[in-house]
This record gives structure tokens, C-alpha cells and sequence, in this order.
């Protein structure tokens, strides 16, 4: 009888784990939990990168098309950079005899005395007058983010050129 039950209980311990294999497992399916959190968690902090880069995009891009557009409403021979590179001015041909002045003060843009752009790097509005009547300008919109505990500054050149009409 002591023969049948020594072969009952190795059948038993046959169809279980061992400690080993259980300790394998374990070890493999943290490795797989760490390597899913490290994606989720990369995934997670691009979607926060690229909400705070949309808006900063966009406003650049409207600020710089205002500014193509009135400079290309202009009258080339009245262009001047009264404060150096950071600057232009000229008369928009209106009935008015509006003069219209772009300016940057600090992180914002103005146009006359009414903000176009914030968020812009200090410095960073440059105005090249080329003898053609075209005008090139350059900005860097540029902000400091601060999601899931580091902090990365998020900045956008932008450039571009406008025929201001003779």
C-alpha cells in the first residue's frame, strides 16, 4: 500500500508549479509591467508636450501673418527701424495716414500699442529690410513646461518675408 501512495503524491506534485517557475514568471511579467508604465507614461507626457505646443504654434503664426500683411499694405519708401533690428515702422497708405509700429518689449510683441503675440523669446524679433522692399522677420515663440515633474522649454522659430508695395 505505502508503494501506491508514494505514486499518488508524485502525480499530485506533477501538476503543480515549482517555486522556481513561479519566481521565473513573476520576474517576466514586472519586466512586461515596467516596459508597458515606461510607453503609457512616454505616450502621456507627449500628449501634454504637443497641448502646450498647439496653441504656442498657432499664435505665432497668426502674429506672424499680421504682420506680413500689414507690412505688404505699406509703402516701401516710408519703411524705417526706429529701435534697431527689433523694430519697423512705416505708413499703412490709409485715408488716416496711420503709421503702424512693431515692437518688442520683454516676452511680448506689439503692434502700435496693442499686444500681437506673447510667449516670444526676449530678443528674438528681428526685422531685415532688403533694398527690394522685401521685409524678413524672425521670432521664437518659446515656453517653459513643466509636465510630469521636469521642466522643458518648448520654443517654435518662426520666419518668414513681405513685398511691402512702392
Amino acid at each position: 500500500m505505502t508503494g501506491c501512495e508514494g505514486g499518488v503524491g508524485r502525480e499530485q506534485r506533477g501538476r503543480g508549479f515549482t517555486l522556481i517557475e513561479m519566481i521565473i514568471t513573476l520576474v517576466i511579467m514586472s519586466i512586461v509591467g515596467v516596459v508597458g508604465v515606461k510607453m503609457i507614461s512616454s505616450g502621456f507626457s507627449n500628449y501634454l508636450f504637443s497641448r502646450d505646443l498647439i496653441p504656442l504654434a498657432t499664435q505665432g503664426q497668426v502674429a506672424m501673418e499680421r504682420m506680413s500683411r500689414e507690412l505688404q499694405g505699406g509703402i516701401c519708401s516710408t519703411l524705417s527701424q526706429p529701435s534697431g533690428a527689433g523694430s519697423v515702422q512705416f505708413d499703412n497708405n490709409d485715408p488716416a495716414g496711420t503709421i503702424v509700429l512693431f515692437k518688442q518689449t520683454g516676452s511680448v510683441i506689439y503692434m502700435n500699442n496693442d499686444i500681437l503675440a506673447q510667449d516670444i523669446k526676449a530678443g528674438s524679433l528681428l526685422f531685415a529690410l532688403q533694398s527690394n522692399c522685401v521685409v524678413q522677420i524672425d521670432f521664437r515663440v518659446e515656453k517653459t513646461s513643466s509636465k510630469l515633474g521636469g521642466s522643458v522649454v518648448i520654443g517654435i522659430p518662426l520666419r518668414t518675408a513681405a513685398y511691402v508695395r512702392n
